[in-house]
């Protein structure tokens, strides 16, 4: 019987390991994540799975824009998105989340002009920063 060759083809790298974040505060009984999401077909993804979401922080995520589908989180009351790279927000965020009463926008490129472009915007009555 003839060796066997030990010029295996490598096998393929690992998948990355992928925390699932936990979606209900056991402390409060109410649904929040934080997530780090650098890409954005993950982040619509995620925005289109969890929308019985109440609040979502994508603080320091290096985020250029918000994808569409984050309008579809219609329970959503707080939105910090502080520390990123935004310039606009979906077209349909305010019109479609009409339970959103806090929004983070520090540290963002995302001035009050550009809000008051944005139907709805002034539905959003507790918190604009």
């Amino acid at each position: 019987m003839a060796p066997r060759s030990s010029s295996a083809p490598p096998l393929p790298p690992p998948l990355p390991v992928v925390d699932e974040p936990s979606l209900n505060d056991h402390r409060t009984g109410k649904s929040s994540a934080k997530f780090s999401v650098r890409r954005k077909p993950r982040l619509e993804r995620v925005a289109c799975i969890l929308i019985k979401l109440l609040s979502v922080d994508l603080s320091s995520n290096l985020l250029s824009d918000l994808p569409e589908t984050f309008s579809n989180l219609h329970n959503l009351k707080s939105l910090s998105l502080s520390n990123n790279g935004l310039k606009s927000l979906p077209s349909s965020l305010f019109k479609m989340c009409l339970m959103l009463t806090s929004l983070d926008l520090h540290n963002t490129k995302i001035t009050m002009n550009i809000l008051c472009q944005i139907e709805g915007w002034e539905t959003l009555t507790n918190d604009v920063a």
